[in-house]
């Protein structure tokens, strides 16, 4: 019995690795002239409903106002590329775009999730 159970937990494992495989992260150097909400609807086909966070001095989640809604950091994906230091690879992204590519992203997440009772706040 529990070498079933061995079984099945490592195939779900493994199916879990391929389901997140399928939705690869976007970073900074791929956002020009992409659609936010498009990305948002892939995501949640995929099963993954977290916020997009933008890396900084400090994490901000564009789209979600933090004094009225705690988002919990595991529902948080950082976008890969972005900090408080400029680098080569990303220099010519402006910051703007990586915040309006987040805040768009995030307003369609939020409320697809408000819809499915999975966050109360506004």
């Amino acid at each position: 019995m529990k070498q079933n159970s061995l079984v099945a937990l490592l195939i779900g494992a493994i199916f879990s690795t391929l389901a997140i495989a399928e939705q690869p992260q976007i970073s900074v150097g791929q956002l020009e002239g992409r659609v936010p909400e498009d990305d948002a609807r892939a995501a949640i086909l995929a099963g993954k409903l977290n916020f997009l966070g933008v890396a900084g001095f400090s994490l901000t989640v564009p789209g979600i106002d933090e004094s009225n809604c705690q988002v919990a950091r595991q529902f948080v994906d950082i976008i890969p590329g972005t900090s408080d230091v400029i680098s080569f690879e990303n220099r010519g992204v402006s910051l703007s775009l990586i915040n309006s590519y987040a805040f768009r992203y995030n307003l369609y997440m939020k409320k697809y999730r408000k819809q499915k009772i999975i966050m109360d706040c506004q």
